[in-house]
């Protein structure tokens, strides 16, 4: 049965959904993302049915691991920069970059880099 998207989940349905996101991450970064969905479920402590009712594909799994892991850096960004306060105009630019819409480029055209596309490169995913 499909859960309305419009009504939140209960406190367990969440529960459920933060360990397996949490043990998603944990193992993809050990067996890449071609990992079993099955020893995902098993490390969060669900069943294989709770982890199909909340991610039926494994492309929303993945999509939902890495959107979460992003959050989670952005809700650390302010944190970290006010631990310190004399971090380098450019790193703190480039921690900003992630919790403002300032455009990504931004902090880089601050910091003297010769274009947008400057040196940072996006991880390649291999399988």
């Amino acid at each position: 049965m499909a859960r309305d998207p419009g009504r939140p989940l209960r406190a367990d349905a969440q529960r459920n959904r933060e360990k397996i996101l949490s043990a998603a991450v944990r193992v993809f970064a050990e067996e890449g993302l071609d990992a079993h969905l099955e020893r995902i479920a098993k490390e969060a402590g669900v069943g294989t049915g709770t982890l199909y009712r909340n991610f039926p594909t494994r492309e929303l799994l993945i999509e939902a691991a890495y959107r979460n892991e992003l959050a989670r850096l952005c809700d650390a960004a302010p944190e970290l920069l006010a631990a310190l306060p004399r971090a380098r105009p450019c790193a703190r630019g480039w921690a900003t970059s992630w919790t403002t819409p300032t455009p990504s480029w931004a902090w880089r055209t601050r910091c003297g880099a010769s274009s947008r596309r400057a040196s940072i490169r996006t991880p390649r995913v291999t399988s």
